[in-house]
């Protein structure tokens, strides 16, 4: 071969990639490979793809529940009628479970644990809605951002419903058209439900609905409505309460109101003084149809000045379009039960722990101890597990984001940043605690938030019991008010002494971590997209065409990472903890992950153990030496990665609450 070779082929692929628009090398990389194991499809063009994709949605509209697409007619605010598109969800069940993969995968094990749905034994159906934003967050006009609805089953447990493709997206629309509809998302909900429930084609509540297995025999799937989760500004949005902005924010609650202190003005700042289940006057499903019943009637007889006090006296904004007001779902539709607080964003986002962590650490700095200062070089010592590698924790500790956390008093980061950072901070605001004793009731309110976090993140994994769960929460709230932090504890706060009743009735808490995650399949799709006249038709077309061929393209297995029991990963190089051998004097084992395999169809992985040295339960670390012993472990053996900083002869790990 001569030296010119070697050039002249890469040359070729440079010349290829400098003629073509922008692909990455690796997604280049992947068509080339394709296209070298399957050939050069015969169509080519921007339309022929376009049509093919569209095709094969098409391919399901045959089915008796109906076409995969279906226009509603929805009031606008000018009177007008505007015509909405969202994806009907019988079809878009039937696709999925006849081309098998993960969804399918999820029904099957439902019916194995569960048994067959039935009129008497039906499924409950979860929605869950939010914004997301796709393209340039600092544009000056937001064109893209759209509302979401994605939809599961309960009865897929809380282990299945942490995976991004248990949740199928029925609704997709620019945020921008929504704010148009009257009763903006309330009413696009009710049209949703309606079409689900009460459709012409099918009744899954009363005669199920038939679904094609791969192998070609049938199941019969009853639902009805299960609940709703979504953050805050969604459930305002869905439920059209006042929220924050309502003298009765809470819809569980009708004694709660929340009081703005002397001098503040803006009402996310509002604070709320129960800290008991005792505290709590709940409202029922009836009562609260009632209320809003009674402010329907109003409506005709009262002044414009005078219904809006009733609209803030009641806690609602009015609609006579939304789903408060459809009688259709009257007989089945309860808005107490079925309006569950999602814990990511009461905790993590703008929330308790957010506030609890800037507030321990600002009174260390009150007393002297330069703990804001010390973070950032503190933190990159530590190492978390590869599938958080994208917390970059020193940063949330630069000079300039601690003046932010500062003037905020609350920690402002991603959810995720405080659900890395957070135990981090109880280790090292333990180290210290003894050196300040006069800050011991703000450490222990500190610590209360940190259990309460660690029993949320913990449902799923291990029992949870609601009466345990309320009992961490009330001492949490007592704490804060016995650390003088009672002016911080904002309504966010006030969500926690609902968590057991929805645990208590649901048996699961979902929080919206994987949600969040579904959203970045919408945005990968929606950025790409310019022609905004078919923006919607362009981005259901897309998403649901990748959704179907990822599900029937079934696993694809990799040497680079593990999936565990509880649905985490475990990647190559992480730390991990896995069941004690025989011999061992530890809880678990505890060792450095090099190479994840499978033999037979089994998985395994080759871990180099570290020697056990000290376990301090009430302060969640462990602590290992090294020793040149390696060993395979199943991976049904594994149980978690963890948080680890290296010391002088060995590596010092957190141990996950719900292994302590």
């Amino acid at each position: 071969m001569s030296a010119s070779q070697p050039s002249k082929k890469l040359k070729g692929l440079n010349d290829l990639r400098r003629q073509c628009p922008f692909v990455t090398k690796q997604a280049l990389s992947e068509i080339l490979q394709y296209v070298e194991d399957h050939g050069v499809p015969d169509a080519k063009s921007a339309k022929s793809m376009r049509r093919s994709a569209v095709a094969d949605l098409q391919q399901y509209d045959e089915c008796a529940h109906g076409p995969m697409f279906i226009t509603e007619p929805m009031l606008c605010q000018d009177g007008s009628h505007m015509p909405v598109c969202m994806v009907n969800l019988l079809t878009f069940l039937y696709a999925a479970v006849k081309v098998g993969g993960h969804f399918y995968e999820c029904m099957q094990s439902a019916f194995d644990v569960l048994g067959p749905s039935s009129l008497e034994a039906p499924w409950r159906l979860i929605m869950y809605s939010d914004e997301c934003l796709p393209a340039n967050p600092l544009a000056a006009h937001a064109r893209k951002k759209v509302w979401c609805t994605y939809v599961s089953f309960k009865e897929f447990g809380q282990q299945l419903l942490s995976k991004e493709d248990s949740w199928l997206p029925i609704f997709v629309q620019r945020s921008s058209t929504v704010a148009e509809i009257e009763g903006h998302m309330s009413q696009v909900i009710k049209h949703l439900l309606c079409t689900i429930f009460h459709g012409k084609m099918a009744s899954p509540q009363h005669l199920g609905i038939m679904l094609d297995k791969p192998d070609g025999s049938k199941w019969r799937l009853y639902f009805t409505l299960g609940y709703f989760i979504q953050d805050g500004a969604s459930q305002r949005e869905c439920f059209t309460i006042k929220g924050d902005s309502g003298s009765k924010f809470c819809l569980k609650c009708s004694n709660q109101v929340a009081i703005l202190l002397e001098g503040e003005t803006d009402e996310e700042k509002a604070v709320c003084k129960a800290t008991k289940k005792s505290d709590l006057v709940l409202t029922s499903n009836e009562e609260c149809l009632q209320s809003w019943d009674r402010l329907h009637s109003r409506k005709a007889t009262c002044t414009a000045k005078d219904f809006k006090l009733w609209e803030q006296a009641s806690g609602w904004t009015y609609t006579p379009h939304g789903l408060m007001g459809c009688a259709l779902l009257r007989d089945y539709f309860q808005p107490c039960t079925m309006f569950v607080h999602d814990w990511m964003h009461a905790t993590c986002s703008s929330g308790v722990m957010n506030i609890g962590l800037c507030s321990i650490l600002e009174a260390f700095q009150t007393e002297g101890l330069q703990l804001w200062k010390a973070m950032q070089g503190y933190m990159a010592d530590w190492t978390l597990p590869r599938a958080f590698e994208s917390c970059k924790m020193a940063d949330i500790f630069s000079a300039a984001r601690v003046a932010a956390h500062r003037q905020a008093a609350k920690m402002k980061c991603q959810a995720s940043d405080i659900l890395c950072i957070y135990t981090i901070c109880r280790y090292y605001v333990q180290l210290f605690a003894s050196r300040v004793p006069q800050l011991q009731k703000q450490v222990l309110a500190f610590l209360a938030i940190c259990t309460v976090l660690d029993t949320l993140c913990s449902i799923g994994k291990i029992q949870v019991l609601d009466r345990d769960l309320d009992q961490k929460v009330e001492v949490a709230l007592n704490a804060f008010i016995e650390a003088n932090w009672g002016h911080l504890m904002t309504k966010k706060f006030h969500w926690l002494l609902h968590m057991g009743d929805s645990l208590q009735e649901l048996q699961q808490l979902l929080p919206c971590w994987c949600m969040e995650r579904k959203h970045k399949q919408v945005t990968a799709v929606a950025t790409k997209i310019t022609n905004l006249k078919y923006f919607e038709q362009s981005v259901y077309t897309e998403l649901l065409g990748e959704q179907l061929h990822r599900m029937g393209r079934g696993t694809v297995c990799t040497s680079n990472f593990v999936i565990l029991q509880g649905g985490a990963r475990a990647y190559r190089n992480d730390v991990v903890l896995f069941k004690a051998e025989e011999t061992s004097s530890a809880k678990w084992d505890c060792g450095h992950l090099q190479a994840p395999f499978k033999i037979d169809g089994k998985a395994f992985c080759l871990i180099q153990v570290y020697s056990f040295g000290t376990y301090k339960p009430e302060k969640f670390f462990a602590t290992w030496t090294n020793q040149d012993r390696r060993v395979v472990v199943p991976v049904a053996e594994i149980l978690s990665a963890v948080t680890y900083t290296c010391l002088k002869d060995g590596i010092l790990t957190l141990i996950p609450s719900h292994l302590k």
